[in-house]
């Protein structure tokens, strides 16, 4: 994969057997969308070859821990855009915290859970929500908290917003486009993020959840009036079409759970 331009920063073996983490060096947007679109295919094109199977898959299996693929986002501008917007060390905010750094961290969290299609857009991706499973649940933030849906972390003009989120089975082109787009909200109305949460984030209360289920993201993209102000009508009405397939593929079919459950033995 270095040899096809992809930087890997590092790499290290994670929780479940076989389980491996990728740390793809960051860059402009649409440059890192590529380099995780083509590192998934390469990689995948590379097990085969070698006559293994891999898989990007939010939760192969019930008991492993899901797979993930966290979002490192900061945004830059100014003379040459080789200045952080996101640090400001006059500012009145804990971390150094700019204004910007928490309208765009407030718009993310506003909109996550109707723009959670773009993020998880399988069946599977919602297997991954849940409670004390190392992927987040509710939408929290905090500083280096690994709880929190959202991670504030490094200093300085390194100062950045980690999104856990997003799994492994998401099209980084369409997640990075609706968490810079409900960023981008963020700052134009402005919207101030709750305060800080401390503690397990898997406990927190009175906030939002993700969603549960592919139907229940299908719903709340439904009624989202930012999406269409983001997307326009026909990237939002595309997407939902894919997703009820999605969904009623899955309602049709039945699994292996079913038959466990349900069926009787003598």
């Amino acid at each position: 994969m270095t040899a096809a331009r992809i930087p890997i920063e590092f790499s290290k073996g994670e929780a479940a057997p076989s389980q491996h983490e990728v740390n793809i060096q960051y860059d402009e947007v649409v440059e890192s969308a590529d380099r995780s679109v083509i590192f998934k295919h390469g990689a995948k094109e590379i097990a085969w070859l070698n006559g293994y199977g891999l898989t990007f898959m939010a939760k192969p299996y019930a008991e492993w821990t899901g797979s993930s693929g966290h979002l490192h986002i900061s945004l830059w501008g100014g003379k040459g855009g080789e200045e952080s917007l996101f640090f400001d060390p006059a500012g009145k905010h804990p971390y150094g915290m700019s204004d910007t750094m928490r309208w765009f961290l407030g718009g993310m969290m506003a909109l996550q859970r109707e723009l959670a299609l773009f993020i998880a857009p399988n069946v599977n991706s919602y297997k991954r929500y849940a409670v004390a499973s190392w992927a987040p649940v509710n939408v929290v933030w905090g500083r280096d908290n690994r709880t929190t849906g959202f991670r504030i972390v490094g200093s300085d003009s390194a100062l950045h917003i980690e999104n856990r989120f997003p799994g492994g089975d998401m099209n980084a082109y369409l997640a990075y486009a609706a968490e810079l787009g409900a960023g981008l909200y963020g700052i134009q109305h402005k919207i101030e993020p709750p305060a800080e949460y401390s503690g397990n984030g898997y406990v927190a209360t009175g906030c939002d959840r993700m969603p549960r289920a592919l139907y229940e993201a299908v719903s709340l993209l439904e009624q989202s009036k930012a999406a269409v102000e983001i997307f326009g009508r026909d990237v939002v009405d595309h997407y939902l079409n894919a997703a009820r397939v999605e969904r009623d593929a899955y309602d049709a079919a039945v699994h292996a759970w079913d038959r466990e459950r349900y069926l009787e033995r003598g």
